[in-house]
């Protein structure tokens, strides 16, 4: 166990990297209604009853059994009203025990399957605790609450869609941590991602599952370099691909852009390809954007469709689709998955250079590099 300078100035030192989350922010109201006055309360309420609940549960061995898996809003997806999740699905999708811990974003259920959210009991406790600074009231809140759900346990494994949100990093470094096996699940790209960037001052996680064997060297290397994890591979789903008339570009989003890049979009408002497909997926984040999409592509020559599907590894039976984006984790995806891939941004290029090969990915900064990679991709 740190001492408890050496804890905060680890999880500000995240912070300041804007990588740490502490609740998920819902959209600004700009007028104050009653009921906006009283939602926060109404939350808190229904965050005491969840919790109450849960600990209820955990009494009989039916739930203590059950995986515990702590979530959030951004790693489900929504079709038809029906909340799912998009991360643990390769691994189990039943006797799952979901804890959400975000103050702001409630989510009653996961595969039609309950979630239990305890982010308005760290609200409350937060409120009133004496810490210096709003994160670590937050921070220890979290380990409060957590503390009273997992303690009862002899031995427990926990999966995690990422370490390093507040309220993880918080179980991570409590007092309670050595009755519990940590298990991360891979939901996006780990290479040269900042939090797995530098080795971790103790062991973050027991198990990692990964997409890749260059993701566990890069573990070993890094964030694990002084630490023994064990790893497994993630298994992608298997499709049935097969070669299809005519140009097929699969563009993946990133949030930092609010739209498309703009070398994409310079391209397609110059498009000269005939028999263009464009397929348009939106990050998790930009689902809510998507007219914003349509008016941007108004009048380009393409037969445009947004993929909404689960997993567009799964979905896709293109063989020859070439994917497109400034630096999504698709990148990843595709590349492992053989696919030709072009990168937009240097951030991609620092992120996923390793990939970068011009055989099968690309780098291209400009629109006059772009047209040159993809008229060779297309063989024009």
């Amino acid at each position: 166990m740190l001492p408890k300078n050496e804890i905060e100035q680890y999880v500000k030192m995240l912070r300041t990297t804007q990588i740490v989350h502490d609740s998920e922010a819902p959209k600004k109201e700009n007028k104050k209604s009653v009921i906006s006055i009283f939602k926060p309360l109404f939350f808190i309420f229904k965050s005491v009853v969840d919790f109450l609940l849960l600990k209820l549960l955990l009494l009989f061995p039916k739930y203590r059994n059950k995986k515990i898996v702590y979530t959030s809003a951004r790693f489900t997806t929504s079709s038809n009203g029906i909340v799912e999740d998009r991360i643990v699905k390769p691994l189990f999708v039943d006797n799952i025990l979901f804890i959400n811990q975000s103050k702001e974003i409630w989510i009653n259920k996961i595969n039609n399957q309950k979630v239990y959210n305890v982010g308005g009991i760290a609200k409350i406790i937060s409120f009133f605790s004496k810490e210096p600074s709003s994160l670590m009231q937050n921070f220890y809140a979290y380990q409060l609450v957590n503390k009273w759900i997992l303690n009862s346990f002899i031995s427990k494994e926990i999966y995690f869609l990422v370490h390093y949100d507040l309220g993880n990093l918080a179980i991570i470094f409590s007092n309670y941590r050595h009755k519990l096996k940590l298990i991360e699940i891979q939901h996006g790209g780990i290479i040269n991602y900042f939090p797995y960037i530098n080795p971790a001052p103790i062991k973050m996680i027991d198990l990692f599952y990964v997409k890749n064997k260059p993701t566990i060297d890069y573990l070993n290397n890094h964030l694990c370099k002084d630490f023994n994890s064990e790893y497994k591979l993630l298994p992608y789903p298997n499709s049935q691909k097969k070669y299809t008339e005519g140009k097929h570009i699969l563009y993946a989003s990133t949030v930092e852009f609010n739209g498309i890049h703009p070398v994409f979009l310079e391209f397609l408002k110059t498009n000269e390809v005939k028999n263009l497909n464009l397929y348009i997926r939106l990050h998790p984040r930009e689902k809510d954007k998507i007219e914003l999409f349509k008016k941007q592509l108004e009048n380009v020559k393409a037969n445009i469709v947004f993929d909404e599907s689960k997993n567009w590894l799964e979905s896709n039976t293109i063989k020859n689709l070439i994917v497109v984006s400034p630096w999504s984790s698709v990148i990843e995806d595709a590349a492992d998955n053989g696919f030709k891939t072009i990168i937009l941004e240097p951030f991609g290029k620092e992120r996923f250079g390793y990939l970068i090969d011009d055989q099968q990915v690309f780098f291209t900064p400009n629109i006059e590099i772009f047209k040159v990679k993809l008229n060779f991709l297309f063989n024009l």
